[in-house]
């Protein structure tokens, strides 16, 4: 019974002691886990600019008034998107509206007009070549007949000179005679008759054709002076149009509206006054400042992130880069560096011209021991970070 307490402390030891050599196992496990990554782990070296800034690459386009005019209406606000074309503001035009919608009337009625006499002047000419067509065969006509009737006229003549001979000889009674004399000049007669019917049949259609000719010249010069006139009022018609549109100000292309005057419908406004101006889309680029030791770390193509100021990138995330050109000018121990926007669209809020930031871009990878190393001898630009 006396050895039982002695045994309970020889049991506790030997339990306290397996426990301490695990405690001792784990340390030394992550000493060594430690050291391996201190010595072989790949840390990325982010470099911050001093400042960055988003700045629209393009001209900024300034809208002007073209004329003298009071606002009628405005159609957009500070800020909003617009698409190229798309109506801006009006300018009053009363006076060139309603005269350009006189003059446009009038121009559909000349062209209504001209377009009647376009076909009056088709329908002459196949008039014209119908009567030439007609003439042709009654002049054909006209000579069959006159060769028909002196065929006639002849067989008339020889029936009366032969029944001459034959009532001088007395072979026939003098009615007889008198009979083919009688035919004869009846022969000639209807012979005359027939061929200046034929001749005046071909005159007739001659005086046709020559008052067809003459409508159809009237109807050409008619023509061609109301296509003279319908130039003139396609021109003032163009003239008002271009005068009325430019009292519609519309946006040369796609943005947004980042300055507007203080305009409300009434407002008077002279030629060249500045209305409003439009940064284009998808026309952005940043501008960072980053420390002067870091231009040989710094190369076209590299990715890069922007964290927009009022916009903490925990809630917002990042805009993506890419760094677009390095300058090589020393400004107070700052470099110049410009990035393109990557998929702007593809941002939370709306990005614009003028929005400041910071910009973090990866400059290199460093071991965890070459990095302390760095920073403790300041030997890599990276250490003032």
């Amino acid at each position: 019974m006396s050895n039982k307490p002695f045994q309970q402390t020889t049991r506790a030891l030997e339990n306290g002691g397996r426990g301490g050599r695990v405690i001792v196992s784990l340390v030394v496990a992550l000493a060594v886990a430690w050291f391996a990554w201190f010595a072989f782990a790949s840390l990325s070296l982010t470099a911050i600019s001093q400042t960055a800034r988003l700045e629209s690459f393009q001209n900024v386009h300034t809208i002007s008034s073209p004329v003298e005019a009071r606002v009628s209406a405005l159609h957009v606000a500070l800020n909003t998107e617009v698409s190229e074309g798309q109506l801006l503001l009006t300018l009053e035009g009363n006076d060139q509206s309603n005269l350009l919608e006189q003059k446009q009337s009038e121009l559909t009625a000349s062209e209504e007009r001209l377009e009647s006499l376009r076909e009056m002047v088709r329908i002459n000419e196949r008039l014209v070549t119908v009567l030439e067509n007609e003439i042709a065969e009654a002049e054909r006509q006209s000579v069959l007949r006159e060769q028909e009737q002196s065929a006639i006229v002849a067989l008339a003549q020889s029936d009366r000179e032969r029944s001459a001979r034959l009532w001088q000889s007395r072979h026939i009674e003098e009615s007889r005679y008198l009979r083919d004399v009688n035919a004869a000049e009846q022969a000639e007669f209807a012979a005359a008759a027939t061929v200046s019917a034929a001749r005046q049949e071909v005159i007739a259609r001659r005086r046709e054709l020559l008052e067809q000719e003459r409508e159809l010249a009237l109807n050409r010069l008619e023509v061609e002076a109301l296509e003279a006139g319908l130039e003139t009022e396609a021109l003032e018609v163009s003239r008002l149009s271009l005068q009325l549109a430019e009292r519609s100000l519309r946006a040369p292309v796609d943005g947004r509206i980042e300055h507007l005057e203080n305009l409300r419908p009434g407002s008077v406004v002279s030629v060249g006054d500045k209305v409003l101006s439009i940064v284009p889309a998808d026309s952005l680029r940043v501008t960072a400042f980053f420390d002067a030791r870091l231009l040989a770390l710094l190369k076209p193509g590299q990715r890069a992130k922007m964290e927009l100021a009022g916009h903490p990138w925990t809630s917002f995330g990042f805009l993506d880069l890419e760094l677009a050109a390095v300058g090589a000018e020393d400004r107070n121990g700052l470099i110049e560096v410009q990035f393109h926007v990557i998929d702007q669209q593809s941002f939370p809020v709306a990005v614009q011209h003028g929005v400041q930031g910071l910009v973090r871009i990866e400059v290199r990878r460093a071991k965890p021991w070459e990095r302390v190393l760095q920073m403790v001898t300041a030997s890599d630009p990276v250490a003032a970070w």
